[in-house]
């Protein structure tokens, strides 16, 4: 393709012959893009191409606003900070948090190509979305912060210590607060109580509405204020009725370990949290397979317990205000 002498041509992907707009930058590099993938990745350039390019020939039009048929759009961009813009915008292309850093004070709004680093670099990426008002970024990476614990957040990295600067005390300090809320509101889930209360229905062998009097496992001296849902024929439906829990002592040990693993890692959708609790429940699945009243219903209702405490963590962390 030809092109001005003074004009050099942006490396691949930016070359490509197909494209239907050219980027001019500040000094002299075109980039070779389509207007869908602009449109679709940044607002700026939605609003921007909106409107169709005036013909070659139109009044105003100039010589240099077309090349090889394709319209040309100057901007006031340099080369680097354009191609580190559009790697963070076109498939195929994998950014650095470094290079988006660098772009963001840019006025092409690319806070969506920000949040992609939220689950790596949670800390830097809130960072940078408060400096430059990113709510929605900014909520992301602080949820994708549980995945982390305090320490592995590597608070004394020089590249996050250079963008902790620019933010205010009040900001970091909304970060830490929510990572608390959101641990208090899953250790929640690790006392019995809270399970007896809000299920709907008997969980066997969990938890009994009597001793069992063949359970080798033991059972907690604890009672706990409950609801048994059961069927009653003359109604021909389930009725729900007041009852107390006797809770198994492999159970309390169980939701114990997990208490554990919140407060040793401080994390808590982590790995290494989720590894813990597996390994309480090996550990809880040895101890009730070793009981004759246990042993044939553990798998079935401890699986509906862990389904159900995945989920309910879920619901209990999205409640949990940012801000």
């Amino acid at each position: 393709m030809s092109v001005e002498p003074d004009i050099k041509i942006a490396s691949t992907p930016f070359d490509d012959e197909t494209a239907d707009l050219i980027l001019r930058t500040i000094d002299n590099v075109d980039f070779y893009v389509h207007k869908f993938i602009l449109s679709k990745a940044s607002p700026v350039f939605a609003e921007m191409l909106a409107f169709p390019h005036p013909p070659p020939g139109a009044q105003g039009v100039d010589a240099g606003d077309y090349c090889n048929s394709i319209p040309v759009v100057k901007i006031q961009e340099r080369s680097n900070e354009m191609d580190n813009l559009l790697r963070c915008w076109y498939p195929n292309c994998v950014p650095t948090l470094d290079e988006i850093s660098a772009i963001v004070p840019l006025r092409w709004d690319c806070a969506d190509a920000l949040g992609r680093f939220a689950e790596t670099d949670p800390l830097r990426v809130y960072a940078i979305a408060c400096r430059f008002g990113f709510e929605t970024q900014a909520r992301q990476a602080a949820k994708c912060s549980l995945l982390f614990s305090f320490f592995s957040l590597s608070l004394t990295s020089g590249a996050i210590g250079e963008e902790l600067e620019l933010i205010t005390g009040a900001e970091l300090q909304r970060f830490w607060r929510y990572r608390s809320d959101c641990l208090s509101a899953v250790s929640c889930l690790t006392q019995a109580s809270y399970w007896t209360d809000s299920w709907k229905r008997e969980c066997l062998p969990l938890w009994r509405s009597s001793i069992a009097a063949d359970c080798q496992c033991g059972t907690n001296d604890r009672r706990f204020e409950g609801v048994m849902t059961r069927y009653d024929p003359e109604q021909d439906g389930n009725i729900e009725e007041p009852t107390m829990y006797y809770v198994t002592n492999w159970f309390v040990r169980y939701l114990q370990d997990i208490q554990d693993g919140l407060d040793g890692f401080y994390k808590v959708l982590s790995r290494d949290l989720t590894r813990a609790c597996t390994d309480a429940a090996n550990r809880a699945a040895t101890t009730a397979n070793a009981c004759p009243v246990c042993r044939d219903e553990f798998f079935s209702g401890f699986s509906h317990f862990f389904a159900s405490f995945t989920a309910e963590a879920g619901v209990e962390i999205a409640m949990v205000r940012h801000g």
